[in-house]
């Protein structure tokens, strides 16, 4: 089993606000969860909702919309190999 496939990540996640800015606030997250585990290669749930709050924060920070949504997210690591879980 190759090192990628080692891991199964499992998020779940509850935005705050409805229509068009919930929706621009789930995109934006998992644009950032995504970049967390792939780009930067964060394996510990910890740190990946760490980096990815980090991520978040960074993009609305640069852009002139002001964000008053916010979102929930828990996430769950199985490792497939030897059934290690993680959860944060």
């Amino acid at each position: 089993m190759s090192l990628a496939n080692e891991i199964l990540y499992i998020a779940a996640a509850d935005c705050t606000g409805h229509g068009v800015p919930g929706a621009m606030v789930s995109v934006v997250c998992c644009n950032a969860l995504n970049r967390a585990v792939n780009e930067f290669g964060l394996k510990d749930t910890g740190e990946i909702l760490d980096k990815t709050n980090f991520l978040v924060v960074e993009t609305f920070e640069k852009s002139h919309f002001d964000v008053k949504d916010g979102m929930d997210i828990s996430i769950l690591a199985i490792n497939k190999s030897n059934n290690d879980i993680q959860w944060s």
